[in-house]
């Protein structure tokens, strides 16, 4: 498996099976969650830039302080994977280093519009392909000292 250039096109026929069942609530309905119904959201990015370099420490940081901390200035989570995809052409699996962007939000305008424009500005600042989105209903609640918040 070599690192190639984002190709995330074909990654997203193995996600849509994921993504789907994600948007069914544990709960079966909103109604059941104790906590507050809010939704989560996954942006999946790709490192790899189409000249062969990848996406650097600084780079990546310098985009979450510019684009993605003033649209979600209460906070977000990053993660780092690797993406996996079959190659079309070659027929064979490649692999990518990625990050995942997870962003808990009220499912507002605002916040689809955020995000919305956060994959739009990576895509361009770093010319990609595509960024994935993955989104599903939670139930949230924040805990102080092993109880609930009020």
């Amino acid at each position: 498996m070599t690192p190639r250039r984002s190709r995330w096109l074909p990654a997203l026929a193995l996600w849509a099976p994921l993504a789907a069942g994600a948007c069914q609530h544990a709960g079966g309905s909103d109604a059941a969650c104790a906590g507050q119904a809010w939704r989560e959201a996954r942006l999946y990015f790709g490192q790899s830039i189409p000249d062969g370099r990848q996406v650097e420490a600084a780079q990546w940081r310098g985009f979450l302080d510019a684009v993605v901390a003033p649209r979600f200035p209460d906070g977000f989570t990053v993660l780092d994977g690797t993406g996996f995809w079959r190659d079309r052409v070659s027929d064979e699996t490649e692999a990518e280093g990625s990050k995942v962007l997870v962003v808990l939000h009220d499912d507002g305008e605002t916040s689809r519009r955020a995000l919305e424009e956060i994959a739009a500005d990576y895509i361009a600042r770093f010319q990609q392909q595509a960024v994935l989105r993955a989104d599903r209903p939670v139930c949230v609640e924040f805990y102080s000292e092993g109880r609930p918040a009020a």
